[in-house]
């Protein structure tokens, strides 16, 4: 068979970070709920051209997915494996923002079917974060760290970012320090 990766946006965030140029904006839970309807009809719908493929990867961005509440997620992800063929090695990608998730909703994902977890840190320094319009701290993100790895994943890509306005080489190179300590899987920079 023929190999396919589904890519999954979720355009939902708390609030939109300052450098962000991707589709996202805040939404009423009505909004969300109607988005959830959408791409789930759309997911049935595209499920009848592509029969003679196999589901290699998928992978749910944003925005920010985490901000969806588990029964929207789950709902998603169980009309992808009711209506495609999905390989047993699938990988399954969720994205998070350290400060949407807890421990009960990373665990929730696990159950869901995810295997790989993308949190988006972007800067050891929080100040930086600030900078940036994030909504989290690097302390939040080593929580969501330690709570990814407690509920079982062990696939897990930490995004970090460079050339952040006022960022030196040193504060760059100390967060790539930070990062590779703790022995992600993959670092997206």
């Amino acid at each position: 068979m023929k190999e396919l990766g589904i890519y999954i946006h979720i355009p939902f965030c708390e609030r939109k970070c300052l450098y962000c140029d991707f589709l996202s904006g805040c939404g009423s839970d009505i909004e969300k709920e109607q988005y959830v309807n959408a791409v789930i009809k759309d997911i049935e719908r595209t499920s009848k051209s592509v029969r003679d493929y196999v589901i290699k990867t998928i992978y749910m961005g944003g925005g920010t997915p985490s901000v969806l509440s588990p029964s929207y997620t789950e709902r998603i992800m169980n009309a992808v494996y009711r209506n495609y063929n999905i390989d047993n090695e699938c990988e399954k990608t969720i994205e998070v923002n350290p400060k949407t998730v807890d421990y009960f909703k990373l665990k929730r994902y696990i159950s869901i079917g995810f295997n790989r977890i993308s949190i988006g840190l972007q800067s050891a320094n929080n100040e930086e974060l600030k900078t940036l319009g994030r909504i989290h701290t690097f302390e939040d993100f080593l929580q969501t760290y330690d709570e990814a790895i407690r509920v079982g994943f062990d696939n897990i890509s930490i995004d970090v970012m460079s050339a952040i306005p006022r960022q030196s080489i040193s504060s760059y190179e100390n967060t790539l320090k930070k990062v590779i300590r703790l022995r992600p899987k993959h670092i997206s920079s």
